[in-house]
């Protein structure tokens, strides 16, 4: 017997697919910003027959362009964004990095959330850290920076599980 899927299951999955659109910048294309709202509006309590409000049903074949739809931004291992449109790296989502502190003399790993704290844990500036995370010839995607005493890995949260 094949059960149909609930109401909350397809707002669940809605609100997955606009998470992910959200996460790689696909609203950014017009098209897929007006999409998604369309997504939105047919979420929770405009779903049910009994609303009231006018809807604007969004169809299968829109759900897939969505679906379907090529990232604006990918992610990398560290947590910051790639813009596939201009290259540029981006720092991502809030908290889409942490900042492991190693302390080459005692061994203490400490972790920061942004590199503001990194900075005041390891007694430099913000901007001293940001330039040396930029500073290598391949400065895209370096993670890994030494200071004084202090080994500092960027890592990523937000990552991609292998299927």
């Amino acid at each position: 017997m094949v059960s149909t899927p609930t109401k909350k299951f397809k707002d669940f999955n809605d609100l997955v697919l606009i998470c992910y659109i959200i996460y790689h910048k696909i609203y950014r294309n017009d098209e897929m910003k007006d999409l998604t709202l369309k997504l939105s509006n047919n979420m929770n309590n405009l779903r049910l027959s009994s609303s009231k409000d006018e809807k604007d049903i969004i169809t299968t074949s829109e759900i897939e362009t969505l679906l379907f739809a090529d990232p604006i931004s990918v992610p990398l291992n560290d947590g910051r964004l790639l813009d596939l449109m201009t290259y540029k790296l981006e720092s991502g989502l809030k908290g889409g990095s942490v900042f492991e502190i190693i302390n080459n003399n005692s061994g203490e790993v400490t972790l920061a959330e942004s590199l503001e704290e990194c900075a005041s844990i390891i007694g430099v500036t913000r901007n001293l850290l940001s330039k040396a995370f930029s500073s290598s010839a391949d400065s895209s995607f370096i993670s890994e920076i030494s200071i004084d005493k202090y080994k500092i890995n960027r890592l990523g949260i937000f990552l991609k599980l292998p299927r």
